[in-house]
């Protein structure tokens, strides 16, 4: 038994013999079955059969009763006994129903199978079919996947026929044996009224049946005179029939007895002399003939009905009796020509072909010598047309006149040869269907099957584009390869696309869907159109023409669905790997677009770059990626195609996604209840969402105008694309939570750093404070004391010198306290500035006049530069205390007979104020604490100063909206003091 394709030659060879040994088996195993006298006999031959011409190892035979299945035999496995209904699960209960052959080459993807005891992996089941109506299933299963093929379907579907054949022809004989069983029982069940009577005709005994017939009581009728039980038209011929018998000793005669109720009934009365208790006497036997004459209208109205039935029946029927033909039906006489029984008998063995005419004749023999059991044989027979039709005769021995007959009925199956043929060929161009790389190529090889099985000549294959059908292989008809069709337009063909069944047309003519092309030169008359599905969609249609009126048989219809069913196959094959391929290469695709969004340092950024993606891999305006924000969801997309936002409260598919966290595909949204319509009329959308730390954050949204757009490997593209979002966004989430964590440690740092300096800077300041207030206080106190001691010793000479001295440090505690309350209100962000604006060379005029005692008691000098004169919206005296400070600051550090240069210019919109000078200098190391209250620098030969000075320049500058620093190359090499102002700035 092939159970592995071999593309060799001599495997092809070898194939091929086997499988014409076991037509040879089956052929010689239909001669057993004509010799099974049971049903029992029937399905023991079937399974030897199955086990040793096909080579199954787990099989069984099911009789169908009723609406159920009933297994009555089976090998290699235990016998179910259960009884399967046919309306519920299983591949034999599939098989009655659909009354087509079952192979499942994997029972664990097949949702009917029904496991039973044996770990079946795959199964096959053909139906026995006769006049239509499934008798019984046989079925195979064996533990292997892929096991049974289409060689194995014909094979059994020719053991089916056979087993169809015996058992119509055991269940036709067991009818006529039942039917001559109840004959015999009516007959025997008849009840006869019997009654005695004497001479004188009165009644001395009855039995119950006349009691029952006439309805007199066994009292009643006792003694009665028979002559009153007479109608008066026969009462006149009693005396005639009274001489008769007492001359023959026995009458027959039919009359008609009056019951009580006054009914007439019809009887035949049988009357004999006997001699009852001695005496002589008449023993009547009465029979009612109300049932006989009502059984011989019925039995002529029946003869006349079967006589109907034969002479109408589509089947061939004849008798004949030592080899000469003594009946036949008109179906008989049509099938060969003949005009009467003479021509019948003349012609017998001229119409019979020349090598079945032997085993014709050996029949005759056999039942001449009444040897010849009711057996089924095929021969050929020549029918008028000159073509010889395939014949399967069934001849049952029978009694006709009393003489040895055989009653044939003929079946023609020439068709179901040619159908077996058929499926030869089918199977065949499925290896050529299963090769084809695109649907054309398949398209073309459905054509080439169809004029070859069918020899059609007209026809075409289409296929289904949106709501087109475009046909890829035409032949016979004048239209073009390529050609359109709108589906739901005119035309059988596209009717059959609209409602997916098939489209049997006897005449087109007929028919208000047909579609005429008036450029065809040849008009066909029948049309048979099969839709081709794949998952329940019509993707194709098969189309074959005829120029005859009702041109196609059942079996041209059942062979192009199967044909359809391997193209539909075909279709399905070829679009996975289209699929497959396509996805793969979208899939190598998107892999290599998503390494954009390793770039993505925002969400934002992430909406943009996933926003490209989601175009280039889908290639359609109709799709956004959007975040949830708030309580909207906001689109990453602009354009008139983009949806701003969407509240999350709402209704919409997009939301239903959100709420329920899983992909939604809708194939049609009219359909859809929570359907929102956008700015553009789409008939399908997916919506799949993504999340960061199992948290719904967007979604991406694909909407076509197309219905059922999207593919399953649309659906797991984007859902990719999802997940790289997600990796994406928690990359993002998780840098942003590092740096926010690193940030809050500088600040916590930076904020404890400020502390420990303002603690540290507190403590100096007030050291330094105490000190610097100490100093003048410790001078005044001394001095008042000189004072005193000089007043009291009367000495004036000096007391204006020691004034002095008390003078000079009060004002030094002045100034030191009005530093410090300067230095607490910029601290505290107090210090108020009135500001006004004033031109820059009339303040630098103003530093210039206050300045001039000071260096000239020093013999030093201030060169002033003011190129713009710019007007400054400042506080005037804040600004004059701090060009004054760092002048005054200048002049202390600098050696006399030296210049101190002042130079305001315009850099920007701000004004660059830079006092230089040459004096000491100052350290790399010291700049830093130049604008810190009481910085601490040592600066030799100098031990005045607190360094509040520079730090009330910096808050003064800083609220005026500008910056202040110091410049120097190093100590003894001068220093630069620099600060800048907004020309008409900001000021706080």
């Amino acid at each position: 038994m092939p159970r592995k394709q071999d593309n060799s030659g001599k495997s092809a060879s070898s194939s091929k013999k086997q499988y014409t040994r076991k037509l040879e088996a089956l052929y010689q195993h239909a001669a057993s079955l004509a010799t099974a006298e049971t049903l029992d006999d029937v399905s023991r031959l079937t399974l030897d059969a199955m086990s040793r011409v096909l080579g199954f190892d787990f099989i069984s035979f099911l009789i169908v009763v009723g609406n159920n299945l009933l297994p009555i035999a089976s090998r290699g496995s235990p016998l179910v006994e259960s009884i399967l209904p046919i309306s519920g699960r299983g591949v034999v209960a599939r098989t009655a129903r659909t009354k087509t052959t079952q192979i499942v080459t994997d029972t664990r993807l097949d949702p009917d199978f029904y496991a039973g005891s044996t770990a079946s992996l795959s199964e096959i089941a053909i139906p026995v079919i006769l006049d239509g109506n499934v008798l019984a299933v046989i079925n195979a299963e064996s533990v292997k996947l892929g096991v049974f093929n289409g060689e194995d379907a014909v094979l059994c579907e020719l053991l089916a026929s056979n087993i169809a054949s015996a058992i119509h022809r055991i269940r036709s004989r067991e009818r006529l044996s039942d039917a001559e069983t109840l004959t015999r029982i009516l007959m025997n069940e008849i009840s006869d009224g019997i009654y005695i009577s004497n001479l004188d005709n009165r009644v001395i005994e009855a039995n119950q049946a006349i009691h029952q017939i006439l309805g007199y009581t066994r009292d009643e009728f006792l003694g009665m005179s028979l002559g009153s039980l007479e109608t008066d038209e026969n009462k006149a011929r009693l005396p005639q029939l009274r001489a008769n018998l007492l001359k023959h000793g026995r009458t027959l005669f039919v009359t008609e007895v009056v019951a009580k109720n006054g009914e007439k009934i019809p009887a035949e009365i049988s009357t004999r002399l006997i001699t009852y208790r001695g005496k002589p006497a008449i023993i009547g036997i009465s029979r009612d003939l109300r049932e006989r004459m009502k059984a011989e209208s019925t039995l002529r109205e029946s003869e006349q009905l079967y006589r109907t039935i034969l002479d109408t029946s589509p089947t061939s029927i004849s008798i004949s009796v030592d080899g000469n033909v003594v009946y036949a039906n008109p179906s008989r006489m049509r099938l060969t020509g003949d005009m009467s029984i003479e021509d019948v008998n003349a012609r017998h063995w001229a119409v019979v072909h020349p090598d079945d005419v032997g085993v014709l004749k050996r029949l005759d023999v056999m039942s001449a010598n009444e040897q010849l059991p009711s057996n089924s044989y095929e021969y050929r027979i020549l029918k008028p047309n000159g073509v010889y039709a395939q014949i399967e005769a069934v001849s049952t021995p029978i009694k006709y006149n009393e003489k040895p007959g055989l009653l044939h009925v003929l079946y023609d199956v020439t068709q179901r040869h040619q159908y077996e043929e058929r499926l030869k060929t089918l199977h065949e161009y499925a290896h050529d269907l299963a090769a084809a790389d695109t649907i054309n190529e398949a398209s073309q090889v459905v054509g080439r099957v169809v004029q070859g099985m069918l020899e059609s000549s007209f026809g075409s294959i289409g296929v289904v584009d949106g709501n087109l059908l475009k046909f890829l292989h035409v032949y016979g008809v004048d239209w073009a390869e390529g050609g359109i069709m709108p589906i739901d337009g005119p035309g059988i063909t596209t009717r059959a696309v609209r409602t997916g069944s098939i489209q049997t047309i006897p005449d087109v003519r007929l028919d208000s869907d047909y579609y005429f092309v008036e450029t065809d030169k040849v008009t066909t008359r029948s049309e048979i159109v099969v839709p081709v599905k794949v998952d329940g969609v019509v993707e194709a249609v098969i189309n074959v023409e005829d120029t005859r009126v009702g041109a196609y048989t059942e079996n041209d219809v059942s062979i192009l669905e199967m044909l359809g069913n391997h193209f539909a196959s075909a279709i399905e094959r070829i679009h996975a790997t289209e699929a497959s391929e396509a996805y793969r290469s979208r899939l190598e695709n998107l892999n290599e677009l998503v390494i954009q969004l390793d770039s993505a340092q925002t969400v934002d950024e992430t909406g943009k770059i996933a926003s490209n993606l989601l175009q280039r891999l889908y290639k359609t305006e109709y799709d956004n990626v959007a975040f949830i924000k708030g309580d909207r969801l906001v689109s990453c997309k602009s354009g008139p195609q983009a949806r701003p936002f969407l509240s999350l409260s709402g209704g919409g598919i997009s939301n239903r996604a959100i709420k329920e966290g899983r992909t939604i595909y809708v194939q049609d949204v009219s359909k859809e209840p929570d359907y929102i319509q956008g700015d553009i009329e789409a008939l399908s959308e997916l919506v799949v969402p993504f999340n960061v730390r199992g948290q719904i954050v967007g979604i991406l949204n694909l909407e076509s105008p197309k219905l059922n757009a999207y593919t399953a490997e649309d659906i797991k593209l984007a859902e990719a694309l999802a997940g790289h979002i997600s990796s994406t966004l928690d990359r993002i989430k998780m840098g942003e939570e590092q740096r926010a964590s690193m940030e809050k440690a500088l600040r916590e740092e930076a904020a404890a750093q400020r502390a420990r300096e303002t603690e540290r800077m507190k403590t100096r300041f007030l050291s330094a404070a105490t000190h610097e207030i100490r100093t003048p206080l410790t001078s005044i106190n001394g001095y008042t004391t000189l004072i005193q001691e000089a007043l009291e010793a009367g000495d004036t000479s000096k007391l204006l010198t020691y004034f002095e001295v008390v003078r000079r440090n009060a004002e030094r505690l002045t100034r030191l306290t009005d530093a410090l309350l300067d230095t607490q209100r910029l601290e505290e962000r107090q210090m108020a500035l009135s500001v006004a604006s004033i031109r820059s060379r009339n303040l630098l005029g103003e530093v210039l006049r206050e300045a001039t005692p000071l260096l000239l008691s020093r013999r030093q000098s201030l060169e002033v530069t003011d190129e713009y004169d710019s007007v400054l919206l400042v506080d005037p005296d804040r600004m004059y205390q701090v060009i004054s400070n760092l002048i005054h600051n200048a002049s202390k550090f600098s050696p006399p007979d030296t210049t101190i240069s002042l130079r305001a210019e315009s850099h920007g919109g701000d004004v660059v104020v830079a006092i230089r000078d040459r004096g000491i200098g100052i350290a790399a190391e010291d700049i830093p604490m130049l604008f810190k209250p009481f910085p601490g620098i040592k600066v030799e030969g100098n031990k005045e100063g607190t360094g509040l000075g520079l730090s009330i320049c910096k808050g003064i500058v800083e609220l005026h909206g500008g910056r202040i620093w110091a410049e120097s190359e190093g100590p003894g090499k001068g220093s630069t003091f620099s600060f800048t102002i907004p020309i008409r700035g900001d000021v706080e």
